[in-house]
C-alpha cells in the first residue's frame, strides 16, 4: 500500500501553548516557528501545511523561502481549534495518508522520531501515532487521514484523539522534544539545546 505523510502545523495563535508572537521567539538563531518547519523538512516530510492567524504577515515573512502552503484562518478565537484543522486538512494534497498534526509550539521535536512515525504509519497506516517518552504522550500526533478529515467546528484536535482512542498506537521514541514546547522554562530562556532537555526532568503532555 503506497503511503505518505504531510504535515498540519497551527500557527494560527489559538494555542495556550505558544501564541503568534511566541512563534517569532528565537530558537537556536531563528524564529522558533521557522525552526519547527525546518525541522519537519529536514526530516524528509515535504507536504507541511500551516494554519495562520491575525498576525499572519509576521509569521508569513519568518517563513519565507520554506516550501509550505499557507492557509488563514482569521476568525475569532470561539471554536478557532477545530475551524484550523478543518482549513488545514482542506488544504493537504489528496494522495497523503496520514498526517502529523501539532501546534507548532513543538520546536525541539528530533527528526528521527518523524521519520520513526513515518516508518510505523507505513507499516500501520490505519492507527493514529502517539509518540510517548517514559510512558508519557507528546506532539506530533499522526492520524490517519480518513480520521481527520471529517473534523468540524464540534471536534478540536483533543476530541479527535478522545473519539477514535481505539485506533491510537503508543510509539516510545528518545526524544525529550516531545514534551518541551513555547511554555517550557528552556524555550522561553532561549538556551535550548536537545542535550540541555535530556538532563531535565519530562512533564507530562495530556491528550
Amino acid at each position: 500500500m503506497f503511503t505518505k505523510i504531510g504535515a498540519l502545523l497551527m500557527a494560527d495563535g489559538n494555542s495556550r501553548r505558544a501564541g503568534e508572537k511566541d512563534l517569532l521567539f528565537p530558537v537556536e538563531g531563528e524564529p522558533m516557528i521557522r525552526h519547527c518547519v525546518r525541522g519537519i523538512l529536514d526530516s524528509g516530510i515535504d507536504d507541511i501545511v500551516v494554519v495562520l492567524g491575525h498576525d499572519r504577515w509576521r509569521i508569513a515573512a519568518a517563513l519565507s523561502g520554506l516550501p509550505v502552503c499557507m492557509v488563514v484562518n482569521a476568525g475569532s478565537k470561539e471554536k478557532k481549534d477545530a475551524e484550523s484543522i478543518r482549513i488545514g486538512i482542506s488544504a493537504i494534497p489528496k494522495y497523503v495518508t496520514g498526517v502529523l498534526m501539532e501546534r507548532c509550539g513543538y520546536p525541539l521535536v528530533m527528526q528521527e522520531t518523524y521519520r520513526i512515525l513515518d516508518r510505523h504509519h507505513d507499516m500501520h497506516p490505519g492507527r493514529i501515532l502517539l509518540p510517548v517518552r517514559n510512558g508519557r504522550g507528546g506532539y506530533p500526533i499522526l492520524f490517519p487521514e480518513p480520521l481527520c478529515r471529517p473534523a468540524t467546528a464540534e471536534m478540536p484536535l483533543s476530541r479527535l484523539v478522545k473519539k477514535y482512542r481505539d485506533h491510537v498506537s503508543r510509539i516510545e521514541v528518545d526524544d525529550p522534544g516531545v514534551y518541551y514546547n513555547g511554555d517550557s522554562e528552556p524555550v522561553n530562556r532561549r538556551r535550548i539545546t536537545i542535550g540541555a532537555l535530556y538532563r531535565r526532568p519530562s512533564s507530562p503532555v495530556s491528550h
